[in-house]
């Protein structure tokens, strides 16, 4: 019993190996065959390699500029409102407008950006940055529109007891802008003109 056991398995050992030459033997062939057409094909192609040129692409579309729009994220409610480029440069000067306000310590000032957002104001006819101002604790709340950086730091200047106003060129007595100063505020005021 263990003869034909054995026997059985040197023929299906033979029978396996002789396919498997028979395999790669064909195998064998067939990579010769691919080789050679390869160096038919290597031959074929031009001696000058500078002859050669780059295939040019689909040239039937044009780059995309960016979008002709301007975003603005409203601080309050979250929501974008969109705009044309042409507002850019206000939207822009927004949150230099921010950093100006949070630096006046001494009275309350809050910058109201409330009419760019169409959510917050969709029957605005303008779009003006507003300040609201308390001069003091127990003054209303007073709100400036069409307001500048400029009328920020007058702002700044007279919380802190600054007397002169850089206007960028040269330095004048801020005196020179009590009517501007009480248009912001919403109260009458007096700077003294002597002091410096």
């Amino acid at each position: 019993m263990w003869y034909n056991l054995i026997f059985i398995l040197v023929i299906f050992i033979a029978v396996f190996v002789g396919f498997t030459g028979y395999t790669l033997a064909k195998d064998n062939n067939s990579a010769l065959d691919q080789l050679s057409e390869y160096v038919n094909k290597l031959e074929q192609l031009p001696q000058n390699p500078n002859t050669w040129q780059e295939p040019v692409g689909a040239m039937c579309y044009k780059v995309a500029a960016p979008p002709e729009r301007a975003e603005y994220i409203c601080p309050t409610c979250g929501e974008m409102t969109l705009y044309p480029t042409y507002a850019s440069g206000t939207l822009d000067s927004i949150p230099s407008y921010r950093n100006l306000v949070k630096k006046i310590k001494k009275i309350y000032v809050k910058l109201d950006e409330s009419q760019f957002c169409d959510k917050c104001s969709p029957n605005t006819k303008t779009r003006d940055l507003c300040l609201i101002v308390k001069a003091s604790k127990d003054s209303n709340p007073h709100k400036t529109c069409d307001i500048t950086k400029d009328d920020i730091m007058l702002l700044y200047e007279y919380s802190e007891g600054i007397k002169e106003h850089d206007n960028y060129y040269e330095k004048v007595p801020l005196a020179n802008y009590e009517a501007r100063l009480e248009e912001l505020l919403g109260v009458k005021i007096k700077i003294d003109k002597d002091k410096k």
